[in-house]
């Protein structure tokens, strides 16, 4: 997202730049792309769908104790989560440590209520998780 328009690879095209994407994606780079005088050509070869709550996973989140945490890479899906899930479900998931894997993340979670809230190098799950084992006692 933020950080592939700053890539050298990137900032050393010319001409023009595929992004294969969903209808919906974030939007940012396609413009940021046209700025510097790039032509864009944009394919949605995929969609993407709103994580649905399985009853298994409820359960289990009901179940869990401290520390939890969540690993929040999808703006969409986090979101989503805030709106579907229970009140006291969703309250379980914002006392749990939240990795996120942007800035820009890292706010929204923010914003909703996480109350620990850390910051990934990047949105690798390898990496999120180094993350949130360096910072448990």
């Amino acid at each position: 997202g933020e950080g592939v328009v700053s890539l050298p690879q990137v900032r050393a095209l010319r001409e023009s730049v595929g992004l294969v994407t969903a209808p919906g994606g974030r939007e940012s780079i396609a413009p940021e792309l046209q700025r510097r005088g790039l032509a864009v050509h944009i394919a949605h070869v995929y969609r993407r769908l709103p994580p649905r709550p399985q009853t298994r996973s409820l359960l289990a989140l009901r179940q869990s104790t401290l520390p939890r945490a969540v690993l929040i890479s999808s703006a969409e899906a986090i979101t989503h989560l805030s709106q579907v899930l229970a009140p006291q479900d969703f309250a379980l998931l914002r006392e749990s440590i939240a990795i996120a894997s942007s800035p820009r993340l890292e706010a929204l979670a923010r914003e909703l209520g996480f109350a620990r809230v850390l910051r990934a190098e990047n949105p690798a799950p390898e990496r999120m998780l180094q993350t949130l084992a360096i910072s448990l006692p």
